[in-house]
């Protein structure tokens, strides 16, 4: 059992690892390879614990680059349930939000993020979202 949970949790922290790699190196042609072993390991993570609102969250960020925004969207309203003050998940929802069009229920995530988060790069990168969508922009 030991064993088992050990496994699990290596996959895991692989998933982790290739996902903050993707990020950093967008363009890369291993993408597609490693948004799909993290999209396992984070799939693994939600099995064994339905509740983790970061595994939901980081799973919702990848199913979007990925072009699933119906699956990221419910990812995101999943992680948003278990923990409504998580800015990271109200972030990315209102993000996938905007680029699908849905502009009102964009500016709604932005404004909750502006009036609940203390974070200066979400306020920063909020902002200029807002900005964005007032100037008549997705």
């Amino acid at each position: 059992m030991i064993v088992y949970i050990l496994i699990i949790s290596l996959f895991v922290v692989a998933a982790v690892i290739y996902t903050v790699k993707f990020f950093k190196k967008r363009g890369s042609g291993d993408n597609r390879r490693q948004l799909g072993m993290a999209m396992v390991g984070l799939s693994q993570q939600i099995r064994k614990n339905p509740n983790d609102a970061v595994a939901f969250t980081k799973r919702g960020t990848i199913r979007f680059k990925k072009g699933d925004a119906k699956g990221a969207l419910a990812d995101l309203e999943r992680a948003i349930q278990l923990d409504p003050a998580s800015v990271e998940a109200h972030y990315h929802r209102g993000s996938i939000l905007q680029a699908g069009g849905e502009i009102s229920k964009a500016e709604k995530e932005y404004n909750w993020i502006m009036a609940h988060s203390e974070d200066p790069y979400y306020k920063t990168a909020v902002s200029n979202r807002i900005s964005t969508l007032r100037k008549g922009g997705r």
